[in-house]
């Protein structure tokens, strides 16, 4: 039988179970109820949420929904999707906030840690360039690329206006394999070689490129794999 929040015994319900034992000890359907606080008609909000997460099947997939598809599980409408939305997209700044403390670069593990997490759930790689100056501090992170890393596709020219903008000494660049697998494909090394050799051309030096997997990173300039 369901029962909605207010018919539950109150050592039960979410938000008192987080008040006596602690934020760690609710499950993820309970941490959901507390965020949308309301359930809908005949349904409370907990049984809302475990419906919602079962809907969704991998909790990670809510990073790149948006409220439209959200609404498209029965019982989510525009305030609820909002809320979930917002809850996610403040998340993610909190993390951006984590990751700009780490001002500098200096080997494949720096770069893993500033990229796994963005790069971890999303489904089409994304190829990123990161802006140094002579100390390795970081002057920007751009995302220039999404789609199939290939060398025809991915324009030296975009990448090295960003790098006279910034004055940057070095780069390195960063992309995702949706797989899992870093290992580098054909296109992501004929790509690396030709973006090396434009770089060399105006005087700045490319410090790697590295491919980020589930848990692991492959860097193709010094052909190692590294797993984290």
């Amino acid at each position: 039988m369901s029962y909605l929040i207010k018919e539950m015994p109150n050592n039960e319900r979410p938000r008192e179970r987080l008040l006596n034992y602690g934020v760690k000890s609710l499950s993820t359907s309970e941490l959901l109820a507390i965020i949308l606080q309301t359930g809908n008609k005949g349904e409370s909000v907990l049984d809302l949420s475990k419906r919602i997460l079962y809907k969704i099947e991998k909790l990670s997939l809510l990073l790149n929904m948006n409220v439209q598809e959200l609404m498209k599980i029965k019982g989510v409408g525009v305030a609820k999707g909002c809320i979930i939305v917002a809850a996610i997209e403040l998340t993610r700044r909190m993390y951006e906030d984590l990751d700009e403390k780490k001002e500098c670069v200096y080997d494949v593990s720096d770069v893993y840690y500033l990229f796994n997490r963005e790069l971890d759930v999303l489904e089409q790689e994304h190829f990123f360039v990161i802006y140094l100056d002579m100390k390795n501090k970081i002057l920007s992170k751009k995302l220039l690329f999404v789609g199939s890393l290939n060398s025809s596709l991915v324009a030296p020219r975009d990448i090295f206006k960003h790098a006279m903008r910034f004055n940057a000494a070095s780069l390195i660049f960063v992309h995702n394999h949706p797989s899992g697998d870093p290992t580098p494909s054909k296109n992501d090394i004929i790509t690396t070689t030709k973006l090396v050799e434009a770089a060399q051309t105006i005087g700045i030096h490319v410090i790697d490129h590295v491919v980020i997997g589930k848990k692991s990173c492959c860097s193709i300039l010094t052909n190692k794999r590294y797993n984290f």
